[in-house]
């Protein structure tokens, strides 16, 4: 049963996956070179805030940040434009979790190295 169940969770992943893809070609489609670089480097920003966050046990923020994204898509809509403006907002929001997380965990091993147990 658990074979099964697994099996079941990485279909629907390959499903959303083939899904968002064909939606990112076609939005690409429509957008211009400038969007699409900028696009690109949101998305490369946010992988590696995601890495910072989740090494420091902020996964909380990212789901927040996903779900506030979601949303925005479905009120403001997919265009390019919007789109762009989404996803700029979430990447700050997560960059600025990130640099909040990574000052945390600097004053913390300071405060570790200058007082040893």
């Amino acid at each position: 049963m658990i074979i099964v169940g697994l099996f079941l969770i990485h279909l629907a992943v390959f499903v959303a996956t083939f899904a968002f893809i064909e939606w990112l070609f076609g939005w690409l489609g429509v957008a211009t070179i400038t969007e699409a670089v900028l696009t690109f480097i949101a998305a490369f920003g946010a992988a590696a805030a995601i890495c910072v966050l989740m090494a420091n046990r902020r996964g909380g923020l990212i789901v927040a940040v996903a779900i506030i994204a979601f949303w925005a898509f479905l009120i403001f809509g997919d265009a390019p434009a919007a789109a762009i403006n989404i996803l700029a907002l979430s990447a700050a929001a997560l960059v600025a979790a990130t640099a909040v997380a990574l000052v945390e965990s600097f004053i913390v091993r300071r405060g570790a190295v200058r007082n040893p147990r």
